[in-house]
């Protein structure tokens, strides 16, 4: 499938409540519409994220919080590290608040193993050591 036509798809799909196209911004603000912004938005993505909520059990491996909004985060950057997108031991449950920490303060391109700077238990071997 040529870029073109996976554009047009992801607007197809994208549009919300009001008919308007939720993930146009997203493409705009972009500008070049590049293959980690395909893979985000596929199939293969949306059930590795349902994956790994159930593996957590929908907790935040930080503070302990339990449902409301969490977040599936990648271990190793999402862009750089093309082979571990999908692996589950590359990623972990955050909540929205000790994620946007993380990233406030590691940024968002080449930050660190977060179970090494944030001591996360790892003795059940879940998660991608490095």
């Amino acid at each position: 499938m040529e870029v073109f036509e996976k554009i047009g798809k992801i607007l197809r799909e994208g549009k919300n409540a009001n008919g308007k196209f939720a993930l146009k911004n997203k493409i705009i603000k972009h500008k070049i519409v590049d293959e980690a912004i395909i893979q985000r938005h596929s199939e293969k993505y949306k059930q590795w994220r349902k994956a790994i909520f159930i593996r957590d059990k929908a907790t935040c491996q930080k503070c302990g919080k339990r449902g409301g909004r969490i977040n599936a985060h990648h271990i190793l950057g999402f862009k750089k590290h093309k082979k571990w997108r999908f692996e589950m031991m590359n990623s972990i449950t955050l909540c929205a608040k000790c994620h946007r920490k993380f990233h406030d303060i590691y940024g968002k391109k080449n930050f660190p193993n977060i179970i090494k700077v944030w001591n996360i238990d790892n003795s059940n071997n879940k998660y991608l050591e490095l």
